[in-house]
């Protein structure tokens, strides 16, 4: 029988079959998600795992060196796990979902101020994956308390350009980021962030 280790956040999916136990299980969460490897947890009572004949009709799923699987769909929408026996036929659908949104915000090397800005960075919270998200491009739109409004267009995280304008930050300037575009895992083409990003300067505390 094949091992099965479960988590604490894992959802069964039982099945009765001529006397036979069939479990299908996602280790994370009852859903698969693109871009990462999604582990699944399969076991047939008193069927050995060299007897099984496991399939998917959504990417991919593969067994790793311990015994246990990791599915790779390659579209959102419905990822049907098959597994067949000695003339059996067993299927499990999940949902297959995108990455959710990462938070954007501002990476300071001194708390959060404007002065010591070190680029803006996607993190994704509350996210039970090993996944990273990258900032590809935003827009920054600085506004000196006495002058004009300057708007400057950043590929990656920072710019030169944008780290000189920083420098110059005084009391009363404000800095707006917006038009974040990120990419993450699964992603086909970088995705846009609504909403605005703000750091606080040192005369905010």
């Amino acid at each position: 029988m094949m091992k099965l280790l479960l988590s604490s956040l894992l959802f069964l999916f039982f099945i009765s079959l001529n006397a036979q136990t069939v479990v299908i299980a996602a280790d994370k969460m009852n859903v698969f998600y693109m871009g990462i490897d999604n582990p699944v947890a399969l076991a047939i009572e008193g069927i050995l795992s060299k007897k099984l004949k496991i399939s998917t009709d959504n990417g991919v799923i593969m067994k790793t060196e311990q015994d246990d699987f990791i599915a790779r769909p390659e579209k959102t929408g419905v990822c049907n796990i098959i597994i067949e026996w000695d003339g059996q036929k067993v299927l499990k659908p999940f949902r297959v979902k995108d990455i959710p949104d990462p938070v954007v915000r501002c990476c300071c090397l001194d708390r959060d101020s404007i002065l010591f800005f070190n680029g803006l960075v996607a993190d994704l919270q509350n996210f039970d994956f090993d996944a990273r998200c990258q900032v590809v491009s935003y827009e920054c739109v600085y506004i000196p308390s006495n002058g004009d409004a300057q708007q400057i267009k950043v590929n990656g995280n920072i710019s030169p350009e944008l780290t000189k304008i920083l420098v110059n930050f005084k009391k009363g300037d404000k800095v707006i980021f917006k038009n974040v575009y990120v990419r993450c895992p699964g992603y086909k083409t970088p995705h846009l962030i609504l909403g605005e990003v703000r750091c606080k300067s040192k005369y905010d505390y």
